[in-house]
């Protein structure tokens, strides 16, 4: 198995989006106040949501949003001829989930880091070399 997520220590967005206020946590990510009411209850946020709240938590939140392009992330990805079922078993990651992600949604965010782990570790590839939305580079810049 690649990554067991199991062992991970849990995210408690509670305790973060508490740290820095509701209200301010919304202006600051332009997360909706009933998606942080959600996470604080315990839901599990979008990778890209999830990325946000790091980020705001961190002090390091850019003003640009970076968005993965998950259909190219899976195409790249099948292209060393890596099953769904085979990606499903290294990451513990259900295949429904995977097939949805393939058709271009959003995973929640524990699911989209061990994707993007998986990616970097078996394309041997960087982060800043995740395939982006266009438009979507963290410094603010177009991506090739």
């Amino acid at each position: 198995m690649f990554i067991n997520r199991l062992n991970w220590p849990p995210i408690h967005w509670k305790e973060r989006i508490d740290q820095i206020g509701l209200a301010n946590a919304s202006r600051i990510t332009g997360i909706s106040k009933n998606n942080l009411k959600n996470y604080q209850r315990g839901t599990q946020p979008c990778y890209r949501n999830g990325l946000l709240l790091e980020q705001m938590c961190n002090g390091t939140l850019e003003p640009c949003k970076v968005q993965v392009d998950w259909q190219r992330l899976f195409l790249d990805i099948q292209n060393l001829a890596l099953s769904s079922y085979q990606i499903s078993r290294d990451t513990a990651i259900p295949q429904s989930t995977l097939m949805s992600c393939k058709a271009g949604s959003e995973p929640r965010f524990s699911d989209g880091e061990i994707l993007v782990d998986y990616y970097k570790a078996v394309l041997g590839r960087k982060f800043e070399e995740v395939p982006l939305v266009q438009g979507s580079h963290p410094t603010g810049e177009q991506q090739p």
